[in-house]
């Protein structure tokens, strides 16, 4: 399990590196996976005033990525 769980890790670690190397400036894939992660703190999130306020960040983050 433990030998799993490693190999997961570095697996993500590798692929945020990728990441990070291609888009070193967060023009594009690496906006897209920062988004993801405001996605999920929004989820994890049960404060209306918290949300209120990650729902602008969203929309900030958004819009440039889906303007094709």
């Amino acid at each position: 399990m433990i030998e799993q769980a490693e190999s997961l890790i570095r697996a993500s670690i590798a692929f945020k590196a990728g990441v990070v190397l291609r888009d070193e400036k967060e023009k594009g894939v690496l906006k897209l996976l920062n988004f993801g992660h405001t996605l999920v703190y929004v989820k994890k999130s049960s404060n209306r005033f918290f949300y209120t306020l990650k729902i602008a960040e969203i929309r900030e983050r958004l819009d440039p990525v889906l303007d094709f």
